[in-house]
């Protein structure tokens, strides 16, 4: 499986440009899968500067219902005409940090198109959706003052409407997250959980980039035991949250920033 970082916050590759957001290209042997969008139609510029077609694309799949997440939606709709899209419903939530709208218009969505996935989907054999993820460790958690719901009638998020992926190729198992707010400790224990595996890669954005020392520290502990191969830090972890794990862990660690390719 090739992964691609088709959008994140930091580019250094020529030709291709960033923004606050995520978005990665997947292609395996028969299936080709885009995981978010970022904010809006920037990914398909870098896409096409990278030689990929959108139009292609099987399957796309939403980590959460936040604007940097999923504000490309009609971008890709507009490019692509049979791609199934996978979200839980508790994207359509609005989406607020304190006052503020997070969300995204999810009125763009073509019901007809939309498989909303509850607890785990299939996408073939190596490639899985999870949309469950327990709090093992709370104290790995980025809520913040983010909240849901109508004006007046408003919650805390406890971003109920994450989920990651799962590749299981080779006998070996790879996470791809997204945003990470119910935890990347949390993420990873659910997928060795389910699927028993040694761990290859674990990319994506942790949401540790005003965390504490002691959720760091957990952070860092929990990778020795688990013993990923490589992990691939992007969004929002921050740089220097980045260069802190990189000195504290003693495994190929990088910072998958737009451009980047992997061979998972």
């Amino acid at each position: 499986m090739k992964l691609i970082t088709l959008v994140e916050n930091l580019v250094y590759k020529k030709g291709l440009r960033a923004e606050h957001g995520l978005s990665l290209y997947l292609e395996g042997d028969t299936y080709k899968v885009l995981f978010d969008t970022g904010q809006g139609g920037l990914f398909l510029d870098n896409a096409k500067e990278l030689g990929i077609e959108i139009s292609g694309v099987d399957a796309l799949i939403i980590s959460h219902g936040h604007y940097d997440h999923a504000g490309g939606i009609a971008d890709f709709l507009k490019a692509n005409s049979k791609a199934r899209v996978f979200l839980k419903k508790e994207s359509l939530i609005p989406k607020y940090n304190i006052n503020r709208y997070i969300g995204f218009d999810s009125g763009v969505l073509p019901m007809d198109r939309v498989c909303f996935v509850e607890d785990r989907y299939d996408l073939n054999e190596d490639l899985h959706i999870v949309a469950k993820i327990p709090l093992k460790w709370p104290g790995d958690t980025h809520f913040g003052n983010f909240r849901k719901g109508a004006p007046g009638s408003q919650s805390s998020d406890y971003f109920e409407d994450e989920l990651f992926l799962a590749y299981t190729a080779h006998d070996e198992l790879s996470v791809i997250s997204s945003c990470s707010h119910r935890g990347i400790t949390n993420i990873v224990e659910h997928a060795v959980n389910i699927y028993d595996k040694p761990l290859n890669y674990v990319i994506g954005g942790f949401h540790i980039k005003d965390s504490s020392s002691l959720r760091i520290n957990n952070i860092v502990k929990y990778f020795k035991q688990v013993s990923p191969n490589h992990i691939g830090v992007c969004h929002c972890t921050g740089i220097d949250q980045y260069s802190r794990l990189k000195c504290m862990l003693d495994v190929d660690i990088f910072y998958n920033c737009t451009g980047t390719e992997l061979i998972l």
